[in-house]
């Protein structure tokens, strides 16, 4: 069962909704429920807001999706994503070169980390940060991960989406698997840049603690289901709103990649 946040005692509104969010139905299960029960779930405050109603192609591929949720009905549209590689990009952190182990421990947030390199990796200090964490991960030593974010170690893929109208819009987007919503974020960015320059390519240097974790963390993510992930995007021109509108779906939906990313950000 999903986690939508509502009772449990609610059984037989929960699984309507489910069906609904579920994004198996199309328009034509809306149709299909007693008015009864229709009317009963849209009573509900805490299952109006869930109700997501999608536009069924010929080849049975979703490209659009209505989210209703408060007095909001937000239309996304999907874009295509087009691999350039699925997944297998691996050790990617031991590409970042740029900078010694000494160098690198100057840094704010490399700090806490330097009485435990001077006493057990003296003799370490002027090499290649990558190729000395790269070392240390191939001898077992698990202290390279603490100079990585909490998604640094994970298999990566390379991604883009399609240059569209509609890429060149800022708003809302999230990732979709199969026939669930997984992951919901935000753009104040044209959505081409945010994906192509952030999830869809994650640089050697993403992969540090002073690095973008969140790219890290839903790129691996999508590497593992390549498959079946979909992109869609709702155009909004509004910088507060859209700020105001993703958190309202966050909160609304606990889609799984946002809660286990929080999860992991706060260990």
């Amino acid at each position: 069962m999903m986690g939508t946040g509502i009772s449990e005692d609610n059984v037989e509104g929960i699984e309507l909704v489910e069906q609904l969010y579920g994004l198996f139905s199309g328009e034509e299960f809306l149709d299909d429920l007693e008015a009864e029960h229709r009317q009963e779930i849209l009573r509900d405050e805490q299952l109006s807001g869930l109700l997501t109603n999608l536009v069924d192609s010929s080849h049975h591929k979703f490209n659009a999706m209505r989210i209703v949720i408060q007095e909001h009905q937000l239309e996304f549209v999907q874009i295509p994503l087009q691999f350039q590689k699925h997944g297998g990009i691996v050790d990617l952190f031991a590409k970042k070169n740029n900078k010694t182990l000494a160098e690198t421990l100057l840094s704010r947030r490399y700090l806490s980390l330097s009485t435990e390199v001077h006493r057990f990796y003296q003799n370490s200090l002027n090499d290649k940060l990558g190729e000395f964490l790269y070392r240390l991960k191939a001898s077992g030593d698990k202290f390279y991960l603490r100079f990585l974010n909490e998604s640094g170690d994970n298999v990566f893929c390379d991604f883009s989406i399609a240059s569209t109208v509609l890429s060149q819009s800022k708003g809302i987007y999230c990732f979709t698997l199969g026939e669930v919503i997984k992951y919901i974020g935000r753009s104040h960015d044209p959505f081409e840049k945010r994906v192509n320059q952030g999830y869809g390519h994650i640089s050697p240097k993403n992969c540090y603690r002073d690095g973008q974790s969140t790219n890290c963390h839903v790129n691996s993510l999508i590497a593992k289901n390549s498959a079946e992930i979909s992109f869609f995007a709702c155009p909004i021109d509004d910088d507060f709103k859209i700020d105001r509108l993703e958190k309202l779906l966050i909160d609304s939906y606990s889609p799984e990649w946002n809660v286990l990313h929080r999860r992991k950000a706060q260990t």
